[in-house]
């Protein structure tokens, strides 16, 4: 079975790494991103079946870069994170166009929930 690719895209990299790691134990293949130059730059490679956003994206904050993804990418799942306190945060990514929202620090059957309400959203 194909694993699916999934996107990670913090400009915390221990973060990313973090995740990263996590995620492929749970079956997905994935890159990070840091920013919106380098998300783009692995976008021209391949396609998503799923992106992981932080909020606050330098250049993008507040949202801005899940509402980007939201707009030209719109049959991505995508979960948005943050760590401005879970509601802040929640409200800020579900406002910009996320379909699911993980509290950072994110505890992986957490992140595992978010993916699959992201993906069973999208499914619809």
């Amino acid at each position: 079975m194909r694993k699916p690719w999934l996107a990670v895209i913090d400009d915390d990299l221990v973060v990313a790494d973090a995740l990263k790691l996590v995620l492929e134990d749970a079956g997905f293949s994935v890159v990070t991103a840091w920013d919106r130059a380098s998300f783009e730059a692995l976008l021209r490679t391949r396609g998503f079946q799923i992106a992981v956003c932080d909020v606050q994206i330098p250049g993008a904050e507040d949202g801005g870069f899940i509402r980007e993804l939201s707009a030209t990418l719109p049959d991505l799942p995508i979960v948005g994170m943050s760590g401005l306190g879970a509601e802040h945060g929640r409200a800020i990514a579900l406002a910009a166009g996320a379909h699911a929202f993980v509290a950072k620090p994110a505890r992986a059957a957490a992140l595992y929930e978010a993916i699959a309400a992201a993906r069973a959203v999208k499914a619809v």
